[in-house]
């Protein structure tokens, strides 16, 4: 008799130990080294574990970007390393290996991190998270009671891990009933569902996805290693659009305000000098030249705002920071502290401006 319990995919890309702390990967150049030093020793028998984000740590970085990838590998593949699976491939906060990487002539290594231009679906994090799923002899009412303590709109049916999944759905269990009062298990109110591999392009995935409200992911071994929905969708465009609508409100308050207190050669005076272009509009400005003109305390009076000038051109640094990096795109979140400055900022502009 089959013994039914709930199964929990949990994706193991790397082997069981566990990856170093925060506190133990080094950022600084001499820590760097040190880090990689042991990875090459370990890499032929045991492989060193790390998290995407403390890898691209080491170099300094928070966020994933094309320079950010290239310069990584370039400086792994240097040392005979690459990852497992590739770094670009998972979520910021997965799990890698560093393994031994060889050249090859004829084609690169099936592990070799790539520099991507688009976003690979397996770097939403609920791609790579695991999957709970069912067996099709399960009762309806354990698929049930699964979808609702956990919140989910549907389950993996599966027989063993490397099947390829069918599904159940609150929509599916809706109708099987509508067929029969008397459904019973879970193979009743199955419907086919679609599989897509972790490195698969997340925009051409975007129909599929909205079409059936979820697709599964799977990895190079065919095993499903979780499942992207259009709530992943949605929270996706935040974490991507989000910065930028901030920042376009930023911008345009701060101009706003500037652009009727300055004349067009007090404009063009704060011009960078390397940069030819010509000053007709507080529109012309970037961010930075936008602060060197508020530095003056002789320019910061002209606003009339009730504020703190050294504090606020601090502020507004932080904001030109974040800016830099959203501007060179990334798969990978802002921080929640970045974000936060973001909304703090703002927020400090709407209410002096209202």
């Amino acid at each position: 008799m089959y013994d039914p319990q709930v199964k929990v995919i949990i994706p193991t890309f790397a082997d069981d130990s566990e990856p170093p702390s925060d506190a133990e990967v080094p950022s600084a150049e001499e820590g760097r080294a040190a880090f990689l030093r042991q990875a090459v020793e370990a890499a032929q028998t045991e492989p060193v574990v790390t998290s995407v984000r403390n890898l691209i740590g080491l170099w300094g970085w928070l966020r994933r970007g094309s320079f950010v990838t290239s310069q990584v590998t370039k400086d792994l593949q240097e040392l005979g390393l690459t990852t497992s699976p590739p770094f670009t491939e998972v979520g910021i906060d997965d799990r890698v290996r560093l393994v031994p990487w060889v050249k090859s002539a004829a084609s690169s290594s099936p592990d070799e991190p790539r520099r991507t231009a688009g976003v690979r679906i397996g770097s939403l994090p609920s791609a790579t998270r695991g999957l709970v799923w069912v067996h099709p002899e399960d009762s309806l009412q354990k698929a049930q009671t699964l979808m609702l303590v956990n919140d989910f709109s549907q389950l993996a049916v599966m027989r063993t891990p490397t099947d390829i999944p069918g599904a159940i759905t609150w929509e599916s269990v809706a109708k099987a009933l509508l067929r029969s009062k008397t459904v019973t298990d879970v193979r009743s109110a199955r419907v086919e569902s679609t599989v897509v591999w972790r490195n698969s392009d997340l925009l051409q995935a975007i129909p599929s996805i909205v079409a059936a409200g979820f697709v599964f992911v799977a990895d190079r071994g065919k095993e499903v290693t979780g499942i992207v929905t259009t709530a992943d969708l949605s929270q996706q465009f935040a974490d991507l659009a989000g910065p930028f609508m901030l920042l376009n409100e930023i911008e345009v308050r701060l101009r706003i305000a500037i652009g009727g207190a300055f004349t067009v050669k007090e404009l063009a005076s704060v011009k960078d000098p390397s940069d030819t272009k010509a000053v007709s509009t507080v529109d012309d400005l970037s961010l930075g030249e936008l602060t060197r003109l508020l530095d003056p305390a002789k320019h910061w009076e002209r606003l009339e705002w009730r504020l703190d000038r050294k504090e606020f051109l601090a502020a507004l640094q932080r904001v030109r920071r974040i800016r830099n990096e959203v501007m060179h795109f990334s798969p990978d979140p802002l921080r929640t502290d970045d974000l936060q400055a973001l909304r703090a900022f703002l927020d400090c502009l709407r209410t002096i401006q209202t």
